[in-house]
């Protein structure tokens, strides 16, 4: 549980002060790592309102966005279930 809110505050910094680049991977990595991290969607949101730029194609929309990564945090946890070195 430590381990999981010290990577949970980590994350949060690094949001802040690193590109997205290496945010996108660090909750790739706290998603395999960790049962049921739905701290990912907050994360992710977080990163969408702090780099994201108002335009008018479809991936700017807020309500898009929020919908894909959901999605892919479905995805994945479906994947986590498949994989044979994760199974506990």
């Amino acid at each position: 549980m430590l381990k999981r809110i010290l990577f949970d505050l980590v994350i949060l910094v690094a949001i802040f002060v690193l590109p997205w680049w290496i945010n996108i991977p660090l909750l790739f990595i706290a998603i395999f790592s960790f049962r049921n991290f739905y701290e990912f969607l907050l994360f992710a949101t977080i990163i969408f309102a702090v780099y994201s730029v108002p335009d008018g194609r479809l991936i700017s929309n807020q309500y898009f966005y929020l919908a894909l990564v959901s999605f892919i945090f479905i995805l994945i946890e479906l994947f986590k279930r498949q994989i044979i070195f994760y199974k506990k």
